[in-house]
């Protein structure tokens, strides 16, 4: 990820999260970017993973891999957000690039997302 920390109303279920890895040079032989989700938020809860169909993901509780296919410079995956009537705390989603075969880590390996609830009690 390459962006500063991001900040979304809970209400903007239909706002998608782009995260996309970029390859330099373009991966010949294909890539696979693993990374890890975390924070309070819950995946299938408070947000999905959608997935574009040029790329596949593996999981293995919240550790997944971005595939990027040969004769890529980039990968993508998209996060929504769940509205849900919960009255709840601010929650966030943390995503950080783990190192991997083929690849080497740039120095912005972690981006955090605050989700802001927007039901009242």
């Amino acid at each position: 990820p390459t962006a500063s920390p991001i900040t979304i109303m809970e209400s903007d279920a239909y706002y998608e999260i782009t995260a996309t890895f970029k390859a330099d040079p373009v991966a010949n032989d294909g890539l696979a970017v693993k990374f890890m989700l975390s924070g309070s938020a819950n995946i299938g809860e408070d947000y999905i993973i959608t997935d574009p169909s040029i790329n596949r993901y593996f999981t293995d509780g919240t550790n997944f891999v971005a595939g990027m296919f040969p004769g890529q410079n980039e990968g993508r995956f998209y996060i929504q957000l769940v509205n849900d009537d919960d009255d709840e705390r601010d929650e966030t989603i943390v995503i950080t690039l783990d190192g991997g075969i083929g690849y080497t880590l740039g120095g912005n390996r972690t981006i955090t997302i605050t989700i802001v609830d927007d039901d009242g009690p």
